[in-house]
């Protein structure tokens, strides 16, 4: 299987379309291979229709569910959800997540981060998650997120305390769910110096992320510091803070790969097993 994740860069109601052409490109709905991509910066509806018309196909429905709207064209396998979340000043869509995934939804929700600084705290940001039941594999459930971001958060004590956010994401969809899990998103934490600086905020940040929700010492498998033996590949043309974290099974033979393209600050970061 493969999944993605990508920061589009939608800030200020930039055209999203090249990027978006980008991902499509390399991972494309019609592969086979293909099961989740997770985006991040979608802040407006123009940003969303040109995710759904590249991920579901064309004049798309949407199903509502509680706090999140589920898009699908016709008997269509792809299936996109978005956070319902009250607009603010610039971004009809504010929390920026659209998480795409091929196959049936038999649950999901959205959790909103509390607190932060300015401008990070006036978004309604959180935990996007889809139990996701393709029949004939295991059921999964895929979690998109995007972090505060750590230039206004130097000592990384807003970013840990929405650490907490997921934590009670993740102990939820342990209990009620009890599936194999994946975490994908921009989390703002950059791994390159949690290895490389143990006094870090990062590494502090870090260290926590990866036990995040697990116990007796356990650690989710962070397929880009796995597969590049600790030394994870920058995901932005200085950092990595774009992971994907897995729980609940053990990736054989797993690659990572990180694109980086002109139309977004963040590459398009791809995994598979």
């Amino acid at each position: 299987m493969r999944v993605a994740s990508f920061n589009v860069f939608g800030i200020g109601g930039r055209d999203v379309g090249p990027a978006i052409a980008f991902a499509q490109g390399l991972v494309s709905p019609a592969d086979p291979e293909l099961r989740a991509i997770g985006f991040q910066e979608v802040w407006t509806a123009a940003q969303r229709d040109r995710v759904l018309a590249s991920y579901c196909g064309s004049a798309p429905t949407e199903t509502v569910r509680a706090n999140v709207s589920i898009f699908r064209s016709g008997t269509g396998a792809w299936r996109a959800l978005v956070p319902r979340v009250p607009a603010v000043p610039s971004m009809p869509l504010s929390s920026g997540l659209v998480l795409c995934v091929k196959g049936p939804v038999a649950d999901s929700f959205f959790v909103r981060y509390r607190g932060g600084a300015i401008p990070d705290s006036l978004a309604h940001k959180g935990v996007l998650a889809a139990l996701l039941a393709v029949p004939g594999e295991p059921r999964r459930a895929i979690v998109n997120t995007h972090m505060h971001d750590y230039s206004n958060d130097r000592f990384g004590s807003y970013r840990w305390s929405w650490l907490d956010t997921i934590v009670s994401c993740v102990q939820w969809i342990n209990r009620n769910w009890n599936v194999r899990t994946l975490l994908l998103g921009d989390f703002n934490i950059d791994s390159i110096e949690a290895y490389r600086d143990s006094a870090s905020a990062n590494y502090r940040l870090y260290a926590r992320l990866i036990r995040i929700g697990m116990g007796d010492g356990a650690r989710w498998y962070d397929v880009n510091a796995r597969v590049n033996a600790g030394s994870p590949v920058r995901t932005t043309r200085s950092v990595c803070i774009d992971h994907h974290l897995v729980a609940g099974e053990t990736p054989a033979g797993a690659s990572f790969a990180a694109h980086q393209t002109p139309a977004s600050d963040h590459y398009l970061t791809v995994s598979r097993w």
